[in-house]
């Protein structure tokens, strides 16, 4: 049996069908849908660490993008199947992913994305430079639970 690695990324992804109100009047999707297709992944991961949109508003805490590279190598087309992959790169300064979206049926690279979130106090609009300790538990939690 393998070993865990605890340090490996932690990675979700989802899967989805190009749908035709996310072209542009070039029939492929418009770029900035692609910000929606990784926000989708990104909800995912949220979801499966237990730290949501509701538990962030629970905490008053919000994580703007405050930086995004995209580098579009083939576009995405009306009813393609596609898979994105979410995998969580730096959590302790900036909740940090990196974003790759392929062709579900034949695993072609269609887009990488580099995003950065920034952790803000909802109320006072103060910038944390170290990620929150809850968030950081439920990093930490959920780590051991899928490395047992």
């Amino acid at each position: 049996m393998a070993e865990k690695n605890e340090n490996a990324p932690l990675s979700v992804e989802i899967t989805r069908i190009v749908e035709f109100f996310d072209l542009d009047p070039m029939s492929v999707v418009w770029h900035g849908n692609y910000v929606k297709y990784f926000e989708s992944a990104r909800c995912k991961f949220l979801d499966e660490i237990g730290f949501n949109y509701e538990q962030m508003a629970k905490e008053k805490l919000v994580f703007p993008v405050v930086k995004m590279f995209v580098k579009y190598i083939a576009s995405c087309k009306f009813r393609q199947k596609i898979r994105i992959v979410a995998t969580l790169v730096d959590d302790e300064n900036f909740l940090r992913f990196k974003f790759r979206i392929f062709d579900a049926e034949n695993g072609k690279t269609l887009t990488k994305a580099d995003i950065s979130h920034v952790a803000v106090d909802a109320e006072t609009e103060e910038t944390y430079f170290k990620l929150p300790d809850i968030l950081l538990e439920k990093i930490a939690a959920y780590k051991k639970k899928i490395n047992g």
